[in-house]
């Protein structure tokens, strides 16, 4: 399930917004994660968070706690765009929440047996649909611009090659550890990603 939120939301520093959010002004530190997931999540042993791919200047932030029976995870992105998800230890997927914070971006849902995903504009962001990080193949097909760029939460760490319409695009993608997330660039067309090692 996908629901898409336009007004009327909590930024991400905890004031209402009429006119949807915004975000912090560092939007990419642990502190503004944090308040984004909620509950705690500062206080939480098991918060996993990162921010990428280039540290100085971010495209994206993750975060993700697994708290009361819920694995709670949440992408933002530069372009002002928040992506939250929830699944629980009963295997009951919560969905995908989009929260626009200015961004106006093209949203579409994206098809996956193993993963639920959006299209915000041309970035792509997938979540793992498992409390567990993904240790096999998942695969997609997705639509959009001709160029996307694509973040995948909840991979297992390791090197995972990249396949897409049947040929090998990156035999070297990377999870680092305590990130659980693979990002990379390509065309539209159908993925397929294998943990290698």
């Amino acid at each position: 399930m996908i629901r898409f939120c336009m007004a009327g939301l909590l930024a991400m520093t905890g004031t209402a917004q009429p006119q949807g959010c915004r975000l912090a002004q560092r939007w990419w530190e642990v502190e503004a994660l944090c308040k984004t997931l909620g509950g705690g999540a500062c206080a939480d042993p098991k918060l996993r968070h990162s921010h990428g791919p280039d540290a100085r200047a971010p495209e994206y932030a993750y975060a993700t706690i697994l708290a009361g029976g819920v694995r709670r995870s949440a992408v933002v992105l530069k372009e002002g765009a928040v992506v939250t998800f929830e699944t629980g230890l009963d295997g009951g997927a919560g969905g995908v929440t989009i929260r626009d914070c200015g961004a106006h971006l093209e949203q579409a849902t994206v098809e996956s047996l193993d993963l639920a995903g959006v299209r915000l504009g041309g970035r792509v962001v997938f979540f793992h649909a498992d409390t567990r990080s993904a240790t096999s193949a998942v695969s997609f097909d997705v639509a959009g611009p001709a160029r996307l760029k694509f973040l995948i939460v909840g991979l297992a760490v390791g090197t995972w090659e990249i396949w897409r319409n049947g040929f090998l695009l990156d035999a070297g993608g990377a999870v680092e550890p305590d990130s659980g997330v693979l990002s990379f660039e390509g065309p539209p067309g159908g993925y397929f990603l294998r943990r290698i090692g």
